[in-house]
């Protein structure tokens, strides 16, 4: 790496933070068991007037080299304790030591400190019907399957010896004989009644066979071609195990028998809004200061959002660039609020809506088309 930067005709190199000649006659040497940070020292330059032009050609050249972004260190000119300050130290130079403050900058959609990117936003991004839009965790539906312990206890009167844990009961033989080896450890160990109705079994014992029992071990014995063996480890639980088979089997059967004990809750990701993070993060502002991003936007009722849009905070060029799209969105708006639709919310689901709220909507696109020559007979 550092001979490239060599052939490529820079002189001084910033390695784990120190700038380093490339001149020099003692070769740089590195630690190869350590991992080491080598960025190319484009230009050093005084700000003063008349540098606009070699300014620009070093940018130019730092965001080429450095795959768009660029790391700039300037001078400090205060004293604060939280400043982020690095020391561009010149080895074997006379160059004195500095406060410098390192800026990072960078010409994607991202975070220049994190390195976090997002690409070129476009309409996809913002529909959860496609991969560039949707929530990883939930993939778009903005609900997720979760085990819930109440549905894998069928019978609370039952008790554990007539098998009231029913994702135990279930499976072949030898896994049938686990369970009853898994569930007598447990007994066992938080000292419960086999014979006791589930309903009246302590609260701890139930914590721990719903969620597990963290780093506590568990003493368990097995029998296997005749001999007897025992061990002792943590039980992880009964919802992160049908949680983990469910993810990690490859059988349609055994995802089919472990969704009896799950249950749809919101999506702990995107909190139901069925959208990547990031792309939730981008927001539209109103002249009062009000933020919404597309999930908030379409949450609000029809004649809201005709108001909203009336009060967009746009300079004169976005204004130039938006209008038309705007234009359109509020000729819409309008025709669904004159046909007495405004308290309708934008994401309404189309199979909720009453036989008559169907029909003005089919109206208010019919009018909205621009048709002429045609007679509505509405009764």
């Amino acid at each position: 790496m550092i001979e490239k930067t060599k052939r490529e005709g820079f002189v001084r190199v910033r390695i784990d933070g120190q700038i380093a000649e490339l001149d020099r006659a003692e070769p740089i040497r590195l630690k190869k068991t350590e991992r080491h940070t080598i960025e190319a020292v484009v230009d050093r330059l005084v700000v003063c007037d008349g540098i606009r032009v070699r300014l620009t050609d070093s940018i130019e050249t730092a965001l080429k080299w450095g795959g768009k972004r660029v790391v700039v260190l300037r001078q400090s000119r205060s004293d604060g304790v939280n400043e982020k300050t690095t020391t561009p130290t010149v080895q074997h130079s006379n160059t004195p030591t500095e406060r410098w403050e390192e800026l990072r900058y960078s010409t994607d959609y991202g975070n220049a400190e994190t390195g976090f990117s997002l690409g070129e936003l476009t309409p996809k991004h913002f529909s959860f019907n496609s991969h560039l839009g949707a929530c990883p965790a939930c993939h778009g539906l903005g609900t997720q399957l979760i085990c819930d312990p109440d549905l894998m206890i069928s019978d609370p009167s039952k008790t554990l010896a007539e098998g009231a844990i029913t994702p135990w009961r279930r499976g072949t033989k030898r896994m049938q004989a686990y369970y009853r080896h898994l569930q007598g450890a447990l007994v066992k160990h938080f000292h419960v009644d086999e014979n006791v109705p589930f309903a009246e079994l302590p609260e701890r014992f139930k914590e721990a066979l719903y969620f597990g029992t963290g780093h506590q071990p568990i003493e368990m014995s097995f029998r296997s071609d005749g001999r007897s063996s025992k061990t002792a480890r943590p039980f992880e639980g009964l919802v992160p195990q049908m949680q983990r088979l469910y993810e990690e089997t490859q059988s349609e059967f055994t995802r089919n028998r472990i969704r009896a004990f799950m249950t749809r809750e919101p999506c702990k990701v995107c909190g139901g809004a069925r959208l990547k993070p990031e792309i939730l993060a981008v927001t539209i502002k109103d002249r009062h200061g009000c933020e919404s991003n597309i999930h908030q936007f379409s949450e609000q009722t029809i004649q809201a959002t005709a108001r909203f849009i009336e009060d967009l905070e746009l300079n004169p060029q976005q204004r130039m660039i938006v209008s038309e799209v705007v234009r359109e969105i509020q000729s819409r708006l309008r025709f669904l609020v004159e046909v007495g639709l405004g308290y309708l919310t934008l994401n309404r689901e189309s199979g909720t809506l009453s036989g008559g709220e169907a029909q003005r909507i089919r109206l208010a696109t019919q009018i909205g088309s621009g048709l002429a020559g045609v007679l509505y007979v509405l009764d």
